[in-house]
C-alpha cells in the first residue's frame, strides 16, 4: 500500500507535463484488445471499399435513414446517395461548418479549433433525399430528437473527430439506435477521441455489437459495426 501511495504521489506532483499525443500512443495498445475481441474482417484498402461492402449487406435498395455527424465537404454522405436507391431514403447531416469547435488532438497531428470550416456553407450535393441541420450538435440535435423516429433501417456515420461531440450525439442517439442499426466511424482509431467515445457509450449503455468490417491503409481508421443489443 505504501509502494501504492508512492507511485500515485510520484505521478500526481511529477514535473513532467501531461501528453495527450503520448496519452493516445499509448492507448493504442488497446487496439489489439479490440482487434482480438471483435475480429474486425473483411478488411478494406480504402473508406470506399467499406461503405460499398456495407450498402451490400441489405443498405443497397431499401429505404434508409442515414444520419451523419461531422459533414464538412459532403464526401461520405454522397458516396451512400450513390449506393442507396432507394427513392424513400433520408440523409441528414449535421454540421456547424464552422470548423472544430475546440482542438483535436492525435497521434500524428493537431488540429486547431476552426479546422475543417467550410465558413459556414453546406455542400451541394443535387440530391433531393438529403437535408443539413446547420448548428452545434448540442444545440440541434435534441430539439431534432423530439420529433424524430423512422421504420428504416438506421445508418449512423460518426465523423466529428471530437470525443466530447461524439459521446454526446451516442449518448443522444441511444434511444433510437435499435438493434440492427449501423453504426459507421471515420476516425476509429483516434484513440482519445472516437474510439474512446464508442467505449464509453457501450459499457456505460449495456449495447452489445457486431464489427461488419473494417478499412484504412495502416490500420482500422474506418470502422463498420451493427448494433445487436
Amino acid at each position: 500500500m505504501r509502494l501504492r501511495a508512492l507511485v500515485k504521489r510520484m505521478l500526481v506532483h511529477s514535473p513532467i507535463p501531461y501528453s495527450e499525443r503520448t496519452d493516445a500512443l499509448v492507448r493504442l495498445s488497446l487496439l489489439k484488445s479490440w482487434i482480438a475481441r471483435y475480429k474486425p474482417h473483411p478488411y478494406f484498402g480504402s473508406r470506399a471499399g467499406l461503405f460499398s461492402f456495407v450498402a451490400g449487406t441489405g443498405l443497397a435498395t431499401v429505404p434508409i435513414t442515414f444520419l451523419e455527424f461531422g459533414v464538412f465537404k459532403g464526401a461520405s454522405i454522397h458516396a451512400w446517395t450513390t449506393l442507396n436507391t432507394a427513392n424513400e431514403s433520408e440523409f441528414i447531416g449535421f454540421d456547424s461548418f464552422e470548423g472544430l469547435p475546440e482542438a483535436w488532438v492525435n497521434v500524428g497531428k493537431t488540429f486547431p479549433p476552426g479546422a475543417f470550416s467550410t465558413r459556414g456553407s453546406s455542400p451541394v450535393l443535387g440530391d433531393q433525399r438529403v437535408r443539413f441541420v446547420k448548428g452545434w450538435f448540442r444545440q440541434t440535435l435534441p430539439p431534432f430528437l423530439s420529433h424524430f423516429s423512422t421504420e428504416k433501417p438506421l445508418v449512423v456515420h460518426c465523423d466529428a473527430d471530437l470525443y466530447s461531440s461524439t459521446l454526446f450525439v451516442l449518448c443522444k442517439l441511444d434511444a433510437v439506435m435499435k438493434p440492427g442499426t449501423v453504426v459507421m466511424f471515420d476516425d476509429f482509431t483516434s484513440m482519445l477521441h472516437d474510439f474512446r467515445a464508442w467505449e464509453d457509450y457501450t459499457r456505460a449503455f449495456g449495447r452489445e455489437y457486431e464489427v461488419l468490417g473494417a478499412a484504412g491503409h495502416m490500420y482500422y481508421e474506418h470502422v463498420a459495426m451493427r448494433i445487436t443489443q
